[in-house]
């Protein structure tokens, strides 16, 4: 299998089997060295322990046998080494004199005759205590210690020696039946170990799964809150979700409330930067254009209510639609008339001219509508825009618990007055000398006389647009004694 399926495989586990492997591999691995290291110490220590036996017993035979090799008492011999061949781990003992004649051995056969010992021994030598250590081999492999101690009189003369022959076997069923004891114990560790590592995984991942699915729920347009009492990390990011979730949330509802009134992308530096919807106002300069219905008072008294509304409905949802178009805000709604503002919060090279275009598409529209009223038996009815550039104050005004997006100041007022000269000039859209002044090149319009606005003590200027020079349909013969251009 290449190396690329394994991943692929290995990718297709989930979360709680990754991390219960995780944890019962090393789980495994540290039983598993704990394994070889208790039984190599073990195997140490016991194999420590049958040496110091085996040479005190060695160095006990050839103490006590000096008096017993004097006198010839094979009785004697023979029942020392007996006893002493009770010890399981013993595989012979004899004794020899200076003539390497045996004079007693476990195995009574060998008594009286000569002892040849090997010339071309291969075994590890070493002393400890006065005792030869020979360490060599039996028939199945196994170790075993081959013993030879000197058996001084009066601690000087060499009588004769001992050899006695200590088998490893003892100890290495010793340690075999341990291994099983700790392997058992290991199986069952590894167990519980196994339960543990699933049952944590399921505690660690089922948190998790639950923030997969959330998130899975705010991507699709739902924004979940997890229920989870936990004081640890876990509960520490779920907590962290859910106030990202709450945030997502506030802001979708923002949104959905305020994108029917200003464009996607003014809506957009709103929510990327929440301090600027705090208290507070900043002067800048911008366009703005107010828009009402011509005699909409008197007309409202002859209407039914829901005609009144479906009229304001038709014209108001182009209002917003254009002004978004343009990239305005709409600041408010006022009865019959409406407020757009070009400039702020978010400024563009051309506020003045967006400001025209919208008015102009405006007046379009309206004349669509119209038209769609009277099909439907309603009167006639007319509109009229002002707009105005200058200097305003613009932020959010209101409480903290209300706040409006809006601009005030002496030029604001001044789109209003405007505005209200369409009813006396019989006009559709005006504006003010300010705004005429930044669009002279490209834009076609008609000088009224100077005029009072209430107020303003001195007079203004103010211009009936016409329409672009660029605009394909733009008409240069404007006639000034037309019904449109009649000044009254």
């Amino acid at each position: 299998m290449s190396l690329r399926k394994f991943n692929l495989k290995i990718r297709k586990f989930n979360l709680k089997i990754k991390f219960s492997i995780l944890i019962s591999t090393l789980l495994g691995l540290t039983l598993s060295l704990s394994y070889f290291i208790t039984s190599g110490l073990m195997t140490e220590s016991l194999t420590e322990e049958a040496m110091l036996r085996a040479i005190s017993i060695t160095q006990g035979i050839a103490q006590y046998s000096q008096e017993a090799i004097l006198t010839r008492d094979r009785l004697a011999l023979e029942t020392m080494i007996s006893e002493a061949s009770k010890d399981p781990a013993i595989l012979y003992i004899f004794l020899v004199d200076v003539k390497q004649n045996i004079l007693a051995h476990t195995d009574l056969t060998q008594q009286g005759k000569p002892y040849f010992p090997p010339d071309n021994y291969s075994g590890q030598k070493e002393f400890k205590g006065g005792v030869e250590l020979l360490t060599s081999h039996e028939a199945d492999g196994k170790e075993r210690l081959d013993l030879i101690a000197p058996i001084l009189f009066t601690g000087q003369k060499r009588i004769g020696s001992v050899h006695v022959g200590f088998s490893k076997r003892p100890i290495y069923e010793t340690v075999a039946q341990s291994q099983k004891k700790i392997g058992i114990f290991i199986f069952l560790a590894l167990c519980v170990g196994l339960l543990g590592a699933w049952l944590l995984a399921y505690y660690i991942v089922k948190p998790i799964r639950r923030l997969v699915d959330g998130v899975k729920s705010i991507t699709e347009g739902t924004y979940p809150q997890i229920e989870m009492k936990s004081n640890d990390e876990i509960g520490l990011l779920v907590s962290t979700f859910n106030e990202m979730s709450r945030n997502l949330r506030e802001k979708e509802l923002i949104k959905r409330a305020f994108s029917q009134y200003i464009s996607e992308n003014i809506l957009e530096t709103f929510l990327q930067n929440p301090r600027s919807l705090q208290l507070g106002g900043t002067r800048t300069e911008a366009t703005i254009l107010f828009t009402d219905i011509r005699g909409f008072t008197s007309l409202a008294e002859r209407l039914d209510p829901p005609e009144v509304v479906h009229i304001l409905n038709d014209y108001f949802a182009a209002v917003v639609e254009i002004v978004q178009k343009y990239e305005g805000t709409l600041d408010k709604f006022i009865g019959d008339a409406a407020m757009a503002v070009f400039g702020t919060p978010i400024r563009h090279d051309n506020d003045e001219e967006r400001a025209v275009r919208a008015a102009l598409e405006m007046n379009e529209r309206f004349q669509l509508l119209k038209q769609k009223w009277v099909r439907e038996g309603y009167p006639e009815i007319e509109i009229g825009i002002g707009i105005n550039t200058g200097e305003v104050v613009a932020g959010n005004v209101g409480s903290l618990k209300r706040l409006a997006y809006t601009v005030i100041g002496n030029s604001v007022n001044m789109a209003a007055r405007i505005e209200k000269l369409n009813k006396r000039y019989h006009t559709q859209i005006l504006i003010s000398s300010d705004t005429y002044k930044r669009l002279e090149g490209i834009l076609e319009a008609i000088p009224l006389p100077p005029t009072r606005v209430r107020g303003k003590s001195e007079e203004i200027q103010v211009f009936v647009v016409v329409g672009f020079m660029t605009d394909a349909r733009f008409d240069k013969k404007v006639d000034l004694d037309s019904e449109q251009y009649k000044l009254i």
